[in-house]
């Protein structure tokens, strides 16, 4: 992870249930603050379902480890267990953008293939 505008993405799945059409969720990184926002589901998310979620707001970060927090609030729900996750994140220099590209190329992409 490059430590310039760091995103971060979770992903929910509804153990309850009840159907979720609303679902404040949040991150932390010490010294970033906290990052709060609310999933509006349209339709609902239904027992079972599963939704991946990225934040409007990305950090930057020193270089090193980081440890992220990632949580839901959703009102009403007593079983805390599953709320919360941690992620420890290594920091690293960015790479320029055709570093990045060329690495795609090499790794992923068949001889036949072509990035248009």
């Amino acid at each position: 992870v490059s430590n310039d505008q760091i995103e971060v993405a979770i992903q929910i799945r509804n153990y309850g249930l009840d159907p979720v059409s609303e679902l404040p969720v949040a991150y932390s990184v010490p010294g970033a603050g906290q990052v709060e926002e609310t999933i509006h589901f349209n339709p609902p998310l239904y027992n079972g379902d599963e939704y991946v979620y990225r934040f409007d707001r990305t950090f930057r970060s020193s270089f090193g480890a980081v440890n992220l927090k990632c949580w839901t609030g959703l009102e009403g729900d007593y079983y805390h267990d599953n709320d919360t996750v941690y992620k420890r994140l290594e920091v690293t220099p960015f790479l320029p953008a055709h570093t990045a590209i060329t690495d795609l190329r090499q790794h992923f992409l068949k001889p036949m293939h072509h990035i248009r």
